[in-house]
């Protein structure tokens, strides 16, 4: 994630079901990918396809 960051990759970007690599992070337990990605502008509170926000 962070060679990503690094080299531009948008943290917000959405999936097909809007699903943005903050919302993986969550689901998955990775609090420290998850701190990284809000430190570097993740938008906590963009909603996936069914509405949902990721914390």
């Amino acid at each position: 994630v962070k060679y990503l960051v690094e080299h531009g990759a948008d943290v917000n970007k959405q999936s097909n079901d809007s699903t943005t690599p903050l919302f993986y992070a969550c689901i998955n337990g990775h609090e420290n990918i998850v701190k990284y990605l809000v430190e570097h502008g993740a938008d906590v509170n963009k909603k996936n396809n069914d509405g949902k926000i990721p914390l």
